[in-house]
Parts: structure tokens; sequence; C-alpha cells
């Protein structure tokens, strides 16, 4: 009767044991399905920056062009300081121009290095869970080993006091 109440006693930690890490792996991998999706939209959104600095760079380069063409114009009807004074025009637009697709590229820049640090934040989350599953893993099979060992006590118990009862029996 024990014998049996231990096994199903066993048996039930066995039971509740691997639920758990059931339970553990499911989280981990809804975690992992979690990361994946942020990381995709970190992605889209990159790349919708990318396609609006391509875009801007696009019209910044039209709106040279044509600042260029009205300058050249402008300096075939002008002489002397007209001439000089709408060259300078010319170039601090262009500087302007280079001032703002650098500071385009400096924002996507800084978006890449934050999709990177979260990669490798993910990736790290994704290791820790891991280690605790191993642990766990670790705990139960020492769980296992000490309920192995109480067993094997009581069954050596049980067969002693067999044993001794058997010599009573013969004694009498």
């Amino acid at each position: 009767g024990r014998q049996k109440a231990l096994k199903e006693e066993l048996a039930q930690e066995s039971k509740w044991s691997q639920g758990r890490e059931e339970d553990l792996k499911g989280v981990l991998a809804q975690q992992k399905l979690d990361w994946e999706v942020e990381r995709k939209r970190h992605l889209n959104e990159l790349r919708e920056a990318e396609r609006k600095l391509t875009a801007e760079r696009e019209e910044h380069i039209v709106a040279m062009s044509e600042a260029e063409a009205a300058t050249a114009k402008k300096l075939e009807g002008l002489v002397g300081n007209m001439r000089e004074t709408e060259l300078e025009a010319g170039r601090e637009k262009e500087r302007e121009t280079r001032a703002l697709m650098e500071e385009h590229e400096a924002k996507v820049r800084v978006m890449e290095e934050e999709i990177e640090r979260q990669r490798r934040d993910t990736e790290e989350e994704v290791r820790k869970g891991q280690d605790e599953l191993s642990k766990m893993k670790r705990e139960h099979a020492m769980m296992m080993d000490q309920a192995n060992v109480h067993k094997e006590t009581e069954v050596a118990k049980l067969k002693l006091e067999l044993e001794a009862a058997g010599d009573e029996r013969s004694k009498e």
C-alpha cells in the first residue's frame, strides 16, 4: 500500500514538473514571438524612415537643380556684384540642403543603433530564459534523484521488516 502511494506521489510530482516545464516552454515561445513581432515592427519603421529620407533627398535634389537653373538665368542678365550675390545665395541654399541631408542621415543612424540595441537585449532575454529553463531541469532531476533514494530506502526498510517478520515466524 505504501509503495503504491509513493509511486503515485512520484508520478504526480513528475506530471507537475512536466506541466511546469511545458508552461515555461510556452511562455518562452510566446516571448520569442513577441520579440520577433517587435523587431519586425522596428524594421518596418526604419524602412519607412529610409523611404521618407529618400523622397526628401530627391525633393532637395530637384530644388537644387531648380535653384541652380534660376540662378544661372539671373546671372546671364546681371553683372558684377549682382552676379556674386546670386552665387552666394546658391551656395547658401546648397549648404542648407547638405545640412538637412546630414541631419536626416544622423536620425537614421540613431534608429539603426536603437534597433541593434533592442536586438541585443532580445537575445540576452532569450539566453536568460534558456538558462532559467536549464536550471529548472537540473532542479527537477535532483528532486527525482532524491525521491528515488527515498523510495529505495523505504523499500530496503520494508524488506528488512519482512525478513524480521519471517525470522519471527520461523522461531515460533
